[in-house]
């Protein structure tokens, strides 16, 4: 489903992974604390930073984010110490999932990153990894 607005994305998500057994915190701290991710969620030890986005992206052949300032550098230094943040866009009819692990240059994937096509999908990924 496309969301033509992060914020309906971000509902959609928590709902889904609510249901499914997962603590979700939504995270809005704007200014204060640049870059800091979207979502917060906990399940059975797995612990994660989500950023979402939203886009009309089909991702066939690559996938530009659309990083703020200070987004990238925050993920990487939650890489660095230990924990296992991702980036997931809702594209046209897709999802989007990168496991950041370094900073993206120019902030274009080619490869490493997953495409999904139900939401459903996007919980079992988190779960596995």
């Amino acid at each position: 489903m496309l969301y033509k607005y992060e914020g309906a994305f971000r509902l959609a998500l928590k709902k889904l992974l609510e249901s499914k057994g997962w603590q979700v915190q939504i995270v809005e701290v704007g200014v204060i604390n640049v870059g800091v991710p979207d979502l917060y969620v906990c399940k059975n030890g797995h612990e994660h930073w989500i950023e979402l986005k939203s886009s009309k992206s089909s991702f066939v052949d690559s996938w530009h984010i659309d990083f703020r300032p200070g987004q990238q550098a925050w993920l990487r230094r939650n890489f660095v110490h230990g924990s296992r943040p991702m980036v997931i866009e809702s594209g046209d009819r897709q999802y989007a999932i990168h496991k950041y692990s370094t900073v993206i240059p120019e902030n274009t994937l080619y490869q490493g990153y997953d495409i999904v096509n139900g939401m459903e999908r996007i919980a079992y990924i988190l779960e596995n990894y």
